[in-house]
């Protein structure tokens, strides 16, 4: 009970800081807010917002910024912006209950669900602000427990449209998963009849882009020989642990003076992580005797989910760090797989190594979860002050073509730790901007804005 309870309480204390907060600040999060506004203006005010230049056809991370333009029709853009993190939150909590809940008759699901809000819900990415990801991997999440034979060709076509216009890589996973799914069962016409939509959109997303002679954003920094290639592939997933150190403007963290305290996150996120892999190796490991064309509880075919998860493993080694304009595409791998491999564990003998696997995973992640959230409402209440957001650091030039690691000890120069770091106040002047409508400048284009001119 201590888990359920734990999760409500999580899930509870998450909303209350985001209301009670001045601002929902996020590193990117801004941004998209930003954005959201000047198409909510864009409908009822064009003059305003007329030195911005769109897109002509759909691009696959607009679906969050069009939900809170929409609610920005009724609302101000930061209160829009809440309320969407809500939704978001929210959906997690009762998405996560039904996966967990597919998983069939779990040791220790209470355990597995506070887990997996953990570390998806409050993801990397929550806290980096990719919310067009996050939405995107909570639609994936719905239709994980969803899909099977059962679900309509209609169901099928509107979330394959949905995980389009949420984002790129959920979409390729997604796609991976129904084709292959497909191939294996006799309604495979109707199924792939039903992504033709979809496929529309994505045509047209890249025949728009080609006409439009779209340069994409280049990287900051790129991955220098093998040797930093191989540290990277592997130090990713540990920003999937629990410990979460977030920056303060001036780019230091609460932790600075109690070392203790952070290299005691650092073992948490390795011990955690290191469970996760433990658990997905065991569970795509070849089993001698395992019955062929077996289905999860979902109904879902275990031969399917298994070669989707070896090919995004491929995926994961083998991605650049940058392509075409998204940074890092393969960790957007890491959450997908964990959701795959629970899958095939599900309704299995394999659920009895996750039950052991879960009794030194839960107890750590919950005392650094909720370690990482107190942290966030901390910097949320010192953030009423505006003196406070006004005490980041001069922004410092970068050399062209420096390594991700040398990338990342020159931006966290002011902090004593290089790794687990969040700068979650990195676009603070976006709500700023958005509520003294200051509307003349962009700063991102992978969206349905492009860029702009002074009108």
């Amino acid at each position: 009970m201590m888990f359920r309870y734990s999760t409500i309480s999580l899930l509870g204390l998450m909303l209350s800081i985001i209301w009670l907060g001045h601002a929902p600040f996020l590193h990117d999060f801004g941004e998209w807010v930003f954005q959201s506004r000047i198409l909510t203006l864009h409908w009822l005010n064009p003059e305003e917002v007329a030195g911005f230049q769109w897109t002509g056809y759909p691009v696959p991370n607009i679906l969050a910024i069009l939900i809170m333009a929409v609610l920005g029709l009724v609302f101000s853009a930061i209160t829009a912006a809440k309320i969407f993190l809500s939704i978001l939150l929210t959906g997690w909590y009762f998405a996560l209950q039904k996966f967990v809940h597919q998983l069939g008759n779990i040791t220790g699901s209470a355990a597995l669900f506070f887990v997996l809000f953990s570390l998806i819900g409050l993801s990397n990415f929550f806290w980096t602000g990719f919310v067009s990801y996050q939405l995107g991997l909570l639609l994936l999440a719905v239709f994980l427990t969803r899909f099977g034979p059962s679900m309509s060709a209609k169901e099928l076509a509107v979330f394959a449209v949905l995980i389009f216009l949420s984002h790129a890589m959920v979409f390729l996973v997604f796609m991976l998963l129904v084709l292959l799914e497909a191939l294996s069962t006799p309604r495979r016409g109707r199924w792939i009849l039903a992504l033709f939509p979809a496929g529309v959109l994505s045509l047209w997303f890249v025949i728009g882009r080609s006409l439009a002679a779209f340069s994409a954003p280049l990287a900051d920094a790129s991955m220098a020989g093998w040797k930093e290639v191989v540290i990277y592939k592997l130090g990713y997933p540990l920003m999937l642990g629990p410990f979460k150190n977030l920056l303060q403007p001036d780019l230091s963290s609460l932790v600075d003076q109690l070392p203790w305290l952070y290299w005691m996150g650092f073992v948490a996120n390795v011990l955690v992580v290191s469970g996760i892999v433990i658990f997905i190796l065991i569970v795509i490991r070849p089993r001698p005797g395992a019955v062929p064309h077996r289905v999860t509880p979902a109904g879902l075919s275990h031969r399917s989910l298994r070669i989707s998860v070896w090919v995004l493993l491929l995926l994961y080694l083998l991605a650049p760090y940058n392509f075409f304009g998204l940074i890092n595409p393969s960790g957007r791998i890491t959450i997908p797989l964990l959701m795959m491999s629970l899958l095939l564990a599900g309704g299995t003998t394999q659920v009895a190594s996750l039950a052991r696997i879960l009794r030194v995973l839960a107890p750590v992640t919950l005392v650094f979860t909720f370690f990482t959230v107190f942290t966030y409402a901390v910097l949320m209440h010192r953030a009423q002050a505006p003196e406070y957001l006004a005490s980041g650091p001069e922004k410092k030039s970068m050399p062209d073509g420096v390594s991700v690691l040398e990338y990342n000890s020159r931006i966290y120069s002011q902090a004593r730790y290089n790794y687990f770091n969040y700068r979650i106040f990195g676009f603070s002047t976006r709500f700023r901007d958005t509520e003294i409508a200051r509307y003349n400048r962009l700063g991102f284009r992978t969206a349905l804005l492009v860029g702009y001119e002074e009108p």
